[in-house]
């Protein structure tokens, strides 16, 4: 057979899904049928997207035949792939290999290369979300790359491929590729890049996606909106701890089903922490966001929201003139982000500091005398990331870490890591502008973002596959800023599940065991909530009157400045010993400044 027709193959690597035996971690959460019946589904919608791309598919699984024809009642082509029409898609069902998995990926692409095809694919099946588009993709790169590889966000991977030159006449390289494993803090999948870079292979990464391994993974995937909104026991604890749902009388069950009142929440999640049943009301929300502004009901992913020739899709709950304004401009600055600037980052590359074309460790024409004792050549592949509202409230605050971060040969980066644009339930569109983001961080040699804002740190912790840190993780290694008292600490919402920040901000803080840490309630600005509740917020902000209280979060002190909250500030100008009052008008002139190079 020729090879020159180019042909095209795709793996699927499975276990059969017996009852008992697949995905053991999710037993405890949804049963052992409910676990196995959710991996079948997976199986089936990865063989459902890869015969609407149409390349050959080949059905590598692992598992007891016998076990699984006799728990189906049918023969294991027809038990697996239920969907008549992709079962005559299938090309083949193979068993696995013996050996661990790399020995079995390995084996199985020799296997199908053997075959005469040009390009191979292996795709998992614990993805729900992958999708055609991937595949194709994935594909297409390797016309011109030797290796595919898209990751997932636990370190390892959930897509790789090869064209046939690379297999064929960088054997030995293809084969030491398979010997690669997990290292220290980081996963499988970027010790795999670092190999080839070191080795001159050439390489496309995809979107980042999140595969299902135990109950975290299920909720970040699926959220608990329609799988346990009906578990609601009526308990009243919601209500009780949300001035929202307080406000309608309803508790989550209720707010499920009012779709119109999807904006008026704060997305604070506050009710998923007291909820027995685990219920996420942040995660009903987005949902129901989804459907009334997302990309199934309008075209705004590619232009300016146009909300007013669709008014009559909306209910009248919703104040049409202020959404249109209000999301109108956000969508427009935010995605894609009108001030990004990677100005800082070129000059490094244009100085020999950063190799960013191979990525690589070695360090050149760098005059270590004008870096300090801290400096590391690791420090050349990190960037400070500000955020968009600490360069916007505190911009001398900004500028001084920028010349700090500058000395030990930390670049600085002005984009936006997209949380607002996924707040309001456009989640496609925010996947295509991190995936834009990732590529601008790859061709810029940055691997570690050091992050100042708790929404972008879970934002890229959540959907992106660079490595974040905190930045008073980092400021604490380098030995810059200074203890502070701090009576009454206000935790911003994305961090009060985890802590993660709030733990790197404690050595900061002298007296951190008699601060209060208030973790509940919300500043309002939660995803555009506060166009419609302004009774609430001014409530609420109403409340922190009078507390001096301090946060981490410039978009929270942005907030309650406006509401009159005047003691409210944030610790970090503090810690740095930066005498700076947040500014509260005119965000996008700073921003803009950082764009020019002013």
């Amino acid at each position: 057979m020729n090879r020159n027709v180019e042909r095209e193959a795709l793996i699927i690597f499975t276990r059969l899904p017996v009852i008992g035996e697949t995905k053991s971690r999710l037993i405890p959460f949804l049963g052992e049928e409910g676990a196995c019946r959710l991996h079948e589904k997976i199986v089936a919608h990865t063989v459902s997207e890869g015969c609407e791309y149409g390349a050959d598919i080949f059905v590598f699984y692992t598992g007891d035949i016998d076990r699984y024809e006799r728990q189906e009642g049918t023969s294991l082509k027809e038990a697996l792939i239920r969907d008549e029409d992709n079962l005559e898609r299938i090309s083949s069902f193979i068993m696995q290999p013996s050996g661990d998995l790399e020995t079995r990926m390995r084996e199985s692409f020799a296997t199908v290369f053997s075959m005469n095809y040009s390009r191979i694919l292996l795709l998992g099946t614990d993805i729900p979300t992958v999708s055609e588009l991937d595949i194709r993709q994935g594909f297409a790169n390797l016309h011109k790359h030797d290796m595919v590889i898209n990751p997932v966000k636990d370190g390892g991977y959930y897509l790789i491929g090869f064209n046939f030159s690379f297999f064929n006449d960088k054997k030995e390289k293809f084969l030491n590729l398979w010997k690669i494993k997990s290292a220290d803090d980081e996963g499988i999948y970027r010790n795999i890049l670092r190999f080839a870079e070191d080795n001159g292979i050439t390489y496309k990464t995809g979107r980042l996606l999140i595969d299902i391994d135990d109950k975290e993974d299920y909720l970040d995937v699926f959220g608990t909106a329609v799988t346990q909104a009906s578990d609601c026991i009526h308990c009243g604890f919601c209500t009780d701890n949300c001035k929202f749902l307080d406000k309608y009388n309803m508790d989550l069950s209720d707010f499920a089903k009012e779709k119109d009142l999807a904006y008026h929440c704060f997305l604070c999640n506050d009710c998923r922490r007291v909820c027995p049943k685990n219920i996420s009301g942040k995660a009903i929300s987005l949902k129901n966001r989804e459907e009334l502004l997302g990309e199934k009901k309008e075209k705004l992913v590619s232009k300016v929201i146009d909300l007013e020739t669709k008014t009559e899709e909306y209910n009248s709950k919703f104040e049409k003139k202020k959404l249109y304004n209000t999301f109108k401009m956000m969508i427009w600055e935010k995605s894609p982000y009108k001030f990004s600037s990677y100005r800082i980052v070129r000059k490094d590359i244009n100085k020999g500091k950063l190799n960013s074309k191979n990525n690589s460790d070695d360090v050149i024409n760098v005059n270590r005398d004008t870096l300090n004792n801290h400096y590391r050549k690791d420090n050349l592949h990190m960037a400070f990331f500000p955020g968009c509202n600490l360069t916007s409230v505190y911009p001398k605050t900004v500028n001084y870490l920028e010349k700090e971060f500058r000395k030990v040969g930390i670049s600085t980066i002005y984009d936006c890591c997209q949380n607002p644009v996924h707040m309001l339930g456009l989640n496609k569109k925010t996947e295509v502008e991190l995936g834009d983001l990732k590529l601008r961080l790859e061709r810029s040699g940055i691997r570690e973002l050091i992050i100042a804002c708790p929404n972008c740190y879970y934002m890229f912790k959540n959907f992106g596959d660079i490595k974040v840190t905190s930045i008073y993780d980092k400021i604490n290694e380098l030995h810059i800023g200074q203890k502070i008292e701090c009576d009454y600490l206000f935790q911003p919402c994305p961090d009060r599940k985890l802590n993660t920040i709030l733990k790197s901000i404690e050595p900061f803080i002298a007296n951190f065991e008699k601060t209060k840490v208030a973790n509940n309630s919300c500043c309002g600005l939660g995803g555009g909530a506060g166009v419609f509740e302004k009774d609430l917020v001014a409530s609420v902000n109403e409340d922190f009157k009078g507390k001096n209280l301090m946060t981490f979060c410039a978009s929270c002190i942005g907030q309650m400045r406006r509401f009159k909250v005047d003691d409210a500030n944030h610790v970090l100008p503090s810690i740095l010993g930066i005498d700076e009052n947040p500014v509260t008008f005119m965000p996008m002139l700073h921003r803009l400044k950082k764009k020019v190079g002013l």
